[in-house]
């Protein structure tokens, strides 16, 4: 009987391992037009919602439960810009090709030279984002709206912090150490996307090849208005390089500002538009940090005003007492002591929560523009105010745009636009990484016994004591900081950038076949 049941034990476990086992399915996706990988593209177990996505080489690995793996497994294989594919789940490595989706062959697009021609008769791959699919999002920043619009398009924030710009890539990178952004023309205009520092290097206080280069750098492309945009045209791979040479290596992206149009209603005055949005930002992940331990090493509690050490495995919390000393300067809470300490009135301590430091973010975009014109010549004129106070004090993004646009049909065979916009900027950002300033690495290494803020109602307020003694010196969690307390980070040492930006443009179209007689 023993031996029976050693059996079905046998049998149930190896049950078990059956019911569990998977095989892998690999492959990678790339386009059938020329032949690049294809990043984030869907890859699906159908009539499941088993699936994965490709990295940036275009490869991808799905685990097949066994119970779910026959000969009729399938997977569909999606992306945007391209025609959905259901292929044989074979175990393989599969090499998968998407086609463009190329439904829209009567679409009106611009052209590198800034002309407007039918698309299916242009000659090379070009793909269009209408002005309503940049503004609905309300992101307030061009490119950030364009993400997951464009096949093969992947826009990275620099970071979380207001002001800050965005990385663009086309169907992954191409350069090792070189640039792989595409180029930027607005309105025939070629703008440097990159994003360089800047800051006078004689300036100490606000030099980001000095003290100050751990921020998060901005660029152009946040200079952009999305309201003032007609259209983008995306250009990829050698079409690109053809039309603007090496510059364009790695694409592309031709951006069309409004120049107006006549009412559609056939009334005579000016159509007016005022457009508004309001959003807040909170911080949704956070390192998990322990809080049982204080400040100090091998359990031994340091008090901050003698130590030098930074260790955060000191004494457990739950046994530590404020007592008052109004010679002791380092807490508004009192002297840290042990629980023998025989001091009468002593209070707990209790772990501080650094991340408290983070604030609720929020911005506000607000447009008005005027349009107005008739057949022949139409104009437009647009303002907009964008305000931006980022998660962490002191980080804030101001932004003010002005843009005049214009046609003007002077003969049937001969038309002109005009452009002209300015932008006027200000940012204030701190230090991020792994610097003296870093903001994070400052709340990271921050003991839970030490209060960044120390109990200031604002600790932002210099009067209040937070972040600075009486004379003047960095009150930290350690004698002789070697780690900035955050809150003198963005009081004391930010980085601030000023921008005034004017450009324009001036374009003539003119039909020369009307000056050409064919004998």
């Amino acid at each position: 009987m023993e031996k029976k049941h050693y059996i079905i034990l046998i049998l149930t476990i190896l049950l078990g391992f059956s019911a569990n086992a998977q095989r892998t399915v690999s492959g990678t996706v790339k386009s059938s037009a020329d032949g690049q990988s294809i990043a984030g593209a869907v890859i699906q177990l159908v009539g499941t919602t088993i699936g994965t996505k490709t990295n940036s080489d275009g490869d991808f690995k799905l685990s097949i439960p066994q119970n779910l793996s026959n000969n009729n497994s399938k997977l569909k294989i999606t992306y945007v810009g391209f025609k959905t594919k259901i292929i044989a789940a074979s175990s393989d490595n599969i090499s998968i090709s998407l086609d463009e989706d190329k439904l829209k062959i009567d679409e009106v697009v611009v052209t590198a030279i800034g002309i407007k021609k039918e698309k299916k008769s242009i000659g090379y791959s070009s793909q269009e984002v209408k002005s309503e699919e940049l503004t609905k999002a309300a992101q307030g920043d061009v490119f950030k709206s364009m993400d997951g619009k464009v096949a093969g398009l992947q826009v990275t924030q620099a970071s979380g912090v207001a002001g800050a710009g965005s990385n663009i890539r086309l169907r992954g990178p191409v350069s090792i150490n070189g640039s792989n952004q595409p180029l930027m023309v607005v309105d025939g205009i070629i703008i440097d996307n990159s994003q360089n520092f800047s800051g006078n290097p004689d300036d100490g206080n606000n030099n980001l090849l000095g003290s100050n280069g751990g921020v998060s750098y901005s660029n152009r492309g946040i200079d952009l208005n999305p309201e003032d945009i007609e259209s983008v045209n995306v250009l990829k791979g050698a079409s690109a390089a053809a039309l603007y040479g090496s510059d364009a290596s790695n694409g592309a992206i031709i951006i069309t500002t409004k120049k107006g149009k006549s009412r559609t209603d056939n009334k005579k005055g000016i159509s007016v538009t005022y457009n508004t949005s309001f959003a807040l930002d909170v911080i949704n992940q956070k390192a998990p940090l322990q809080n049982k331990y204080s400040q100090g090493s091998a359990g031994k509690y340091a008090d901050p005003a003698t130590s030098t050490g930074f260790g955060s495995w000191g004494a457990l919390v739950d046994t530590l007492y404020y007592i008052q000393d109004p010679t002791y300067t380092w807490s508004k809470y009192g002297r840290i002591v042990g629980a023998s300490n025989t001091t009468t009135g002593k209070t707990k301590v209790n772990p501080f929560d650094q991340y408290d430091f983070f604030n609720v973010g929020w911005t506000i975009d607000n447009s008005i523009s005027m349009t107005g014109g008739n057949e022949k010549n139409q104009f437009r004129f647009s303002v907009a105010d964008r305000n931006q106070k980022g998660i962490m004090p002191n980080n804030y993004y101001n932004r003010v745009n002005l843009s005049f646009g214009a046609n003007s049909q002077i003969s049937e065979k001969f038309n002109m636009s005009y452009t002209l916009n300015y932008v006027n900027s200000e940012d204030n950002k701190l230090q991020q990484g792994s610097n003296t300033s870093g903001v994070m690495l400052g709340l990271l290494r921050t003991p839970i016994t030490f209060d960044n803020a120390n109990g200031a109602s604002d600790p932002n307020d210099e009067s209040q004591g937070a972040y600075i003694f009486a004379n003047g010196t960095q009150r930290a969690y350690r004698r002789n900081a070697a780690y900035d307390n955050p809150y003198w980070t963005a009081n004391k040492n930010f980085y601030r950038g000023y921008l005034d930006r004017i450009y324009g443009n001036v374009q003539a179209n003119w039909d020369l076949n009307s000056f050409i007689t064919l004998t």
